[in-house]
């Protein structure tokens, strides 16, 4: 795998409840692994973007992300550890014995708010793939956001200067 990719997919198999239908939806990237019951995705071009944004907008569970190449290293390294309880799970437990939960280095699970399944389309200021107001959609959502600003300002003095020369 080569780090020159915009976004990689990531599932969180601590979230992920075993549907099976990213699998099933995209199964060319995504498969249920035997021993968690969890999916992971497998191969990140395997599917095309497409199929996968519905595999991830139709998660019951919005636990598949885009991340960054250097976050999907530090996620899949910190993974090794991870021990999921089922059964702790079904009695109200929260099924995780050991792993990074909480305490993961990757970017995107340390800003639980910024784990967008649809970055970067949304086009959030604060988008962990591109930096901080770096995104491009959002670049372009200021820049709109500004020139109608601008023509507001414009059309306001317009209509000042016509106010100012009418005599009464």
């Amino acid at each position: 795998m080569r780090g020159d990719r915009d976004r990689f997919v990531y599932v969180d198999e601590v979230d992920c409840i075993g549907c099976t239908h990213c699998a099933a939806t995209a199964r060319h990237t995504f498969f249920i692994d035997d021993e968690w019951g969890r999916a992971r995705a497998f191969r990140q071009d395997g599917d095309d973007p497409e199929t996968v944004a519905e595999a991830i907008d139709t998660c019951p569970v919005n636990c598949i992300y885009y991340v960054s190449f250097d976050d999907l290293v530090t996620l899949e390294r910190e993974r090794e550890g991870q021990i999921i309880n089922n059964a702790a799970r079904l009695v109200g437990g929260d099924g995780v014995s050991e792993g990074p939960r909480g305490t993961s280095e990757a970017d995107v699970m340390r800003t639980g708010g910024i784990r967008c399944e649809d970055c970067p389309g949304r086009g959030c200021a604060e988008c962990p793939l591109y930096g901080v107001g770096r995104n491009p959609e959002y670049l372009r959502k200021v820049e709109a956001r500004a020139s109608r600003q601008a023509a507001r300002t414009r059309r306001n003095e317009e209509g000042g200067e016509r106010g100012a020369s009418v005599s009464l």
